[in-house]
């Protein structure tokens, strides 16, 4: 696929994944006002992939029609995590169903091993970090909660000097900074059957190896 040169973004410096969103999500603004978007992290597995594009479509669906939205897609925990962010929906869901998209109560960072425990029993999800959305809404909640970076990007944007404004960036952690403020505008689909693993463990990424090669 051929893109237009300006849809293709580099980033002078790291300053997280909410700075690194907008960035991109600026540049969907002005090419596609109208769009919806997907962010999807680069250190994942699933090994079902068509199950992975079965949510994929679910949240676009929903992205679709419901505008006020950011979608986000949850994987069904399995044992206790501590070093996966959880979601806790307004109304937690039994194991292994399939279910519409549902409102976000709150997120959980990297809880300790009781807190995870609790949750799991709960029915919460693993934040997987896949998000679904109209550029709108992207825009809306980025000016919600981080309004002084988007002015800086917008206008290094506009004067095409990205360089000049991430030098005068703060961090920011999108699940963080930006979505854990703004549950209410939050929708989660469980993800039961893709059997998502993310790889930025070295451990998770050997066993994930091990798993295939059986």
């Amino acid at each position: 696929m051929d893109w237009p040169q300006r849809a293709v973004i580099s980033q002078p410096e790291n300053h997280g994944t909410g700075v690194a969103i907008a960035t991109a999500i600026l540049t969907l603004r002005g090419l596609d006002p109208e769009a919806i978007v997907a962010a999807f992290p680069c250190d994942h597995y699933y090994t079902d992939e068509a199950a992975f594009l079965d949510v994929i479509e679910a949240g676009i669906l929903a992205a679709a029609n419901k505008s006020d939205a950011i979608v986000l897609a949850g994987a069904e925990a399995t044992y206790p995590e501590t070093e996966y962010g959880w979601i806790e929906p307004v109304h937690c869901v039994a194991s292994g169903t399939r279910s519409a998209p549902m409102r976000v109560r709150r997120f959980w960072e990297k809880p300790c091993l009781a807190t995870a425990q609790d949750l799991l029993r709960l029915g919460c999800l693993w934040k997987t970090f896949v998000i679904i959305g109209r550029v709108s809404i992207f825009i809306d909640v980025l000016c919600q909660a981080v309004p002084n970076a988007m002015l800086a990007l917008s206008a290094g944007m506009v004067e095409n000097d990205l360089d000049s404004s991430f030098r005068v960036m703060p961090n920011v952690d999108f699940s963080r900074d930006v979505l854990a403020l703004q549950p209410e505008r939050l929708l989660v689909i469980q993800d039961s059957k893709s059997g998502w693993t993310d790889l930025g463990n070295p451990n998770r990424a050997f066993d994930t190896l091990k798993r295939r090669n059986k």
